[in-house]
């Protein structure tokens, strides 16, 4: 559990920066 807990927080982490990009 602890596992796919940190793979969804590294995921949501990509994601911002993602859009950060994008609205820039």
């Amino acid at each position: 559990t602890k596992g796919v807990h940190e793979s969804v927080d590294d995921m949501l982490i990509r994601l911002e920066e993602f859009e950060s990009i994008v609205g820039m």
